[in-house]
């Protein structure tokens, strides 16, 4: 893997080298000190100099040149832009598969930018750039350098693919981590809930058998008590007399009346002669 990044690095210094074509001299003098910033390492001053002359008119080799000003500052979407256009503008087949093959390089750098941070964004930028390879190979089939990143560019798309996989499948897996986690404390909180239920049952059927208890005793009590109050009551009796009441007591002229007439009934029967003799035994 790291030879195959190196060559990406050479194929680029190689095809990037700025070109020089004659048209009119304030376009001519505007890519001439482009050209010249390019070569010192001037790489901002060199775009300043290739916008100043497509300000002018919009050319393949200004747009070309500029492009590779932007590809060694590293802003590689706006690289991209310019090989593109470009291309467009490219007046021969090999002027076109140079801006082509050089947009393909722009979009891999740009998603190798992109892959950690933003590995959407760099999927779809590996797979631009396979697009540009492959149309390269359309136009020069024995293009080794286009064949070499067109491989390259398919195998870095395996693996963000590969990863977006692994990460998915690791959300899914913390997901239903989660979710057992969840399940668990439900169930110890379900546990922890029953036996807090338990314990409260017996707590209750210890005070129920404890009351009941109570309850059994106090019968006992409530008998002992009744007997008690009826031995008083037996021997309050005996020590109080009842007295009769009025309609029950008996006055002297009632006995003088009731002692009359027990003696006449004792002579009502003498005189009708039921009296029994007596033997006299003297």
């Amino acid at each position: 893997m790291i030879k195959r990044s190196l060559k990406i690095y050479l194929l680029l210094l190689f095809v990037l080298f700025p070109s020089v074509f004659s048209f009119s001299f304030s376009l001519q003098n505007s890519e001439t000190k482009g050209n010249k910033f390019y070569h010192e390492g001037k790489y901002e001053d060199a775009v300043k100099a290739y916008t100043e002359g497509l300000a002018k008119k919009a050319n393949y080799s200004l747009y070309y040149n500029r492009g590779a000003s932007f590809f060694k500052l590293g802003q590689y979407d706006k690289a991209l832009s310019d090989f593109e256009n470009s291309a467009t503008y490219s007046n021969s087949e090999e002027g076109h598969i140079k801006a082509i093959y050089n947009a393909g390089n722009s979009s891999f750098m740009k998603a190798e930018a992109d892959k950690t941070k933003n590995p959407s964004t760099a999927l779809e930028s590996y797979e631009k750039s396979v697009k540009h390879f492959e149309r390269v190979l359309q136009l020069d089939k024995n293009n080794p350098e286009a064949a070499y990143n067109l491989e390259l560019g398919r195998v870095r798309i395996d693996e963000i693919k590969k990863q977006q996989q692994d990460k998915d499948q690791q959300q899914k897996n913390q997901k239903n981590g989660n979710q057992d986690n969840q399940n668990q404390q439900s169930q110890n909180q379900q546990q922890q809930d029953q036996q807090k239920n338990n314990q409260d049952n017996q707590n209750q059927q210890q005070q129920d058998q404890q009351a009941q208890g109570q309850q059994n005793n106090n019968p006992d009590n409530q008998n002992q008590q009744s007997q008690d109050q009826q031995q008083q009551g037996q021997q309050s009796e005996e020590d109080n007399p009842q007295k009769l009441s009025a309609s029950e007591a008996v006055s002297p002229e009632d006995i003088l009346k009731e002692e009359a007439r027990r003696k006449e009934a004792v002579n009502l029967q003498l005189s009708n002669g039921s009296a029994v003799p007596v033997d006299k035994d003297w």
